[in-house]
């Protein structure tokens, strides 16, 4: 209220605010400089960089995929059969056609990021139709795929409620049952380099319904180039010619005038490569190079990926 004079007089809440705050202010002053009341000392710049930095196994980094956006990269190297990540929560999606009239075209943020809900073990009580799409945000939301370089197989999330009452908890509906599966984000099945980034096998249809990127090389396709190439090597040592050139001189001009599935897997090999490729009998030793990202790279650019687990609340019922 203003005072005869002009002034603003404050009554006996607001001088308090105006106490308190002023002490906020000389503490944290006093905070920075000496530490809360001269006993708890700041952390400053120094002390921070002095401290090793925690170890991080999975990072985000820009895809060697040229157009795919972000990938997902390990750090250390790993053999068939070891785990990967954490898992996360899977989020059932249900008749999102339905909801949307049946239509063919309508916007849905999740088209490209879902699995096939019933290959995930979720169905409907009632249909046997079940269009069902299962959202799993995190490394299986974000992984990329690489029909020569699949070294992720495919998890199958956990059914488990969490302690979760559909009855009698407040919480029910707010979280999915689908838990992360047992073996973390998935099983490897091929090694992984340091510095490799991970792949998952989207099935061929996800390729081929997406005509715009072109003729990319499926798995099949990757197998039959590999079969070719030995079909030139047997051939040639047994009608005495050079299966160098039948390559060069047959397959890879074809390749620049014959948009081929098959031949594009190819890419820029040259025949000495292919010939590693066939006593390996797997063209993917040929494309991990380009696969690969340097460690310190990925520490550099990257974002990490560890540290934070979901897992049960200790709040019960809370999921």
């Amino acid at each position: 209220m203003l005072t005869p004079t002009g002034g603003v007089a404050l009554d006996r809440f607001q001088r308090t605010l105006l106490l308190i705050g002023v002490v906020i202010l000389l503490v944290g002053e006093h905070s920075a400089e000496a530490g809360f009341f001269g006993n708890w000392k700041s952390t400053s710049d120094e002390e921070r960089k002095e401290k090793p930095p925690l170890r991080c196994d999975l990072y985000l980094a820009n895809s060697t995929i040229p157009g795919a956006g972000i990938g997902i990269f390990s750090t250390i190297s790993k053999q068939p059969g070891d785990s990967i990540g954490n898992g996360d929560k899977a989020i059932p999606l249900v008749d999102a056609y339905w909801h949307n009239g049946f239509a063919e075209n309508f916007f849905n943020p999740t088209a490209d990021y879902v699995w096939d809900g019933v290959s995930m073990g979720m169905r409907l009580e009632l249909f046997d139709v079940n269009d069902i799409s299962a959202f799993w945000p995190g490394i299986d939301a974000m992984v990329n795929s690489h029909a020569g370089l699949q070294n992720l197989e495919k998890a199958t999330p956990m059914y488990d409620p969490a302690g979760v009452h559909r009855a009698r908890h407040h919480s029910a509906g707010s979280s999915s049952p689908y838990d992360a599966a047992r073996e973390g984000s998935g099983k490897v099945i091929r090694e992984i380099p340091a510095g490799a980034e991970l792949f998952k096998s989207y099935g061929d249809n996800w390729f081929l319904q997406r005509t715009w990127l072109g003729q990319i090389p499926l798995s099949e396709n990757y197998q039959r180039a590999l079969e070719l190439a030995g079909n030139i090597y047997a051939g040639c040592e047994e009608y005495k010619c050079s299966a160098e050139d039948m390559y060069n001189e047959l397959f890879l001009p074809f390749q620049k005038i014959w948009d081929s599935r098959t031949l594009n897997a190819y890419h820029d090999f040259s025949w000495k490569e292919m010939e590693q490729a066939l006593d390996w009998e797997d063209i993917g030793v040929l494309l991990q190079a380009n696969a690969t990202r340097s460690v310190e790279y990925l520490q550099t650019h990257g974002r990490c990926l560890d540290h934070i687990v979901h897992k049960r609340s200790t709040i019960d019922g809370a999921g």
